[in-house]
């Protein structure tokens, strides 16, 4: 598949797809931009902006390679097949970051 289908792939499941398996299932985040946070912190098991340029006019999905983009799709759709699994990588995400203390269970 090219970069460009891959491209379109990731924003179709995190613009629409995840959108609406947030609405049927009551995930606890409901925005894209959400989404695209915890599927490239679970791509990098890290803060994505410590691996990608954060502060340009690139977004982040259009700075991955296609083995990336291959990777965070498939994160994507382990969401959507599994969405209990929502809650523990935001947690781990939120973790990254350092919102939620060391000790925090997940």
């Amino acid at each position: 598949m090219s970069i460009s289908k891959l491209r379109e792939e990731y924003l179709s499941l995190t613009n629409q797809r995840l959108l609406q398996l947030a609405r049927e299932q009551h995930l606890p985040v409901r925005f894209n931009h959400c989404f695209q946070r915890i599927i490239l912190d679970t791509l990098f098991q890290d803060c994505w902006y410590n691996h990608l340029q954060r502060n340009n006019r690139i977004p982040a999905y259009q700075q991955l390679t296609e083995d990336q983009l291959t990777g965070a799709i498939a994160i994507a759709n382990q969401m959507i097949d599994n969405p209990p699994i929502v809650s523990k990588l935001n947690q781990r995400s939120l973790l990254f970051r350092g919102k939620l203390p060391n000790n925090a269970k997940l």
